[in-house]
């Protein structure tokens, strides 16, 4: 998720420093994409610096599998937009 948005961030020259904040105000907050992408992003944000970065942080199965599904789609999402304003035909 998180390089599907530096791609799509780079599609517009916009900076990729603060992906989610970025994302946020020039995909979400101008109808591009929905909100609940907005969420899945900071959920999955969330569960990586756990991850990452807690020693005894525990992330499910369950949370591991829902962020996954939720991952492919939003990539999924991303990936059509891209095509589609390369293109210029959708």
């Amino acid at each position: 998720m998180f390089f599907s948005v530096e791609a799509l961030l780079l599609t517009k020259n916009l900076s990729v420093s603060t992906h989610k904040a970025s994302f946020g105000e020039h995909f979400i907050k101008t109808g591009i994409f929905p909100k609940d992408m907005g969420k899945d992003l900071s959920t999955a944000m969330e569960k990586r610096q756990l991850g990452d970065y807690e020693s005894i942080a525990v992330i499910t199965t369950n949370e591991a599998e829902i962020v996954l599904t939720k991952g492919e789609s939003f990539c999924a999402k991303i990936k059509d937009h891209i095509r589609c304003n390369a293109d210029r035909n959708c």
